[in-house]
């Protein structure tokens, strides 16, 4: 019987690092090791509660602590994260994201697959913090000659619980307000990525110095509004329309990299590609799958 593979998650304690564990490790072909940083005090318990996972601390900013968390790994998986509240977000993210590379090639990484987006600086001069600094990763993943694929992920279906989360204006009446006008937003479900993800571990041949663009549905947020009328009654949502620059008057941490990253989608082709996912996850959820199956959870959230 084959021995299983070993593979390094690292950002196991975000949304899509944690979403690419969990899958991972229920897989019986694979042996997970989740990796978090010393300075995260928040472990991540449903990753402790899956049977097969070792969960590892090193620190993100020493080299040598990341290669001991890598030594004897297969392959990894890397996300980065942007700390808005960090002013110097976009440069720390590099450093660490540099250092993991030189980590993996220290370590004889044979195969990593690395959440990557496009660089809006260079293609259209503005400012996207937290997509620049992950093609700047990119770069220099490739620099490195490591055996790389990317993946690019679009906005989470999740968010509409977050950070896209409807304002309520009455007592059953919500708006929802994106600076996208009418063009479609590309979405998935979180939980989908880390299917995708494993194909492509097991995979790896196919998928090698090939950048892979998941997405789960393209809806306009007019179409997003009428889903989540039809599902979550006696809620109503409507579209509100809202330009860039009044956007960027909100006041949340990196609110100008967000209105910048909706300026750059409505321009630029993001190459997202529904069919394709689903080719490589047959349980790919649309939007409204994903309201259907979350009705009482968005109830209490909004």
């Amino acid at each position: 019987m084959a021995q299983p593979l070993i593979i390094t998650v690292f950002g196991a304690t975000g949304s899509q690092g944690g979403a690419v564990a969990r899958t991972l490790a229920r897989d019986p072909k694979i042996r997970v090791r989740a990796v978090t940083s010393t300075h995260d005090s928040n472990r991540p318990q449903q990753l402790v509660q899956n049977e097969g996972v070792d969960v590892r601390q090193c620190n993100l900013d020493d080299v040598y602590s990341i290669k001991m968390a890598l030594d004897g790994t297969d392959a990894c998986f890397l996300v980065t994260y942007t700390d808005f509240k960090d002013p110097s977000c976009k440069e720390n993210e590099i450093r660490q994201g540099r250092l993991i590379a030189d980590a993996c090639a220290m370590a004889g990484v044979k195969h990593v697959v690395f959440s990557t987006q496009l660089h809006a600086k260079r293609m259209l001069g503005i400012e996207v913090r937290h997509l620049d600094a992950k093609a700047e990763i990119e770069d220099y993943l490739y620099e490195k000659k490591l055996p790389l694929t990317c993946i690019m992920v679009p906005c989470y279906y999740e968010e509409f619980m977050g950070l896209f989360r409807p304002d309520q204006v009455d007592q059953h009446e919500y708006r929802l307000s994106l600076p996208i006008g009418q063009a479609p937003l590309d979405m998935i479900c979180i939980d989908n990525i880390g299917d995708v993800v494993r194909k492509i571990f097991l995979c790896r041949d196919m998928y090698l110095n090939k950048t892979v663009s998941v997405c789960g549905d393209k809806l306009t947020i007019r179409e997003i509004a009428q889903i989540l009328t039809t599902h979550l009654k006696p809620k109503t949502f409507k579209e509100k329309q809202i330009s860039v620059n009044d956007y960027k008057m909100l006041d949340f941490p990196g609110v100008r990299d967000w209105a910048n990253m909706f300026y750059f989608f409505c321009r630029v082709d993001q190459r997202y590609n529904v069919a394709s996912t689903r080719q490589m996850n047959p349980n790919l959820l649309s939007f409204e799958d994903w309201v259907r199956q979350n009705v009482d959870v968005l109830h209490k959230a909004l």
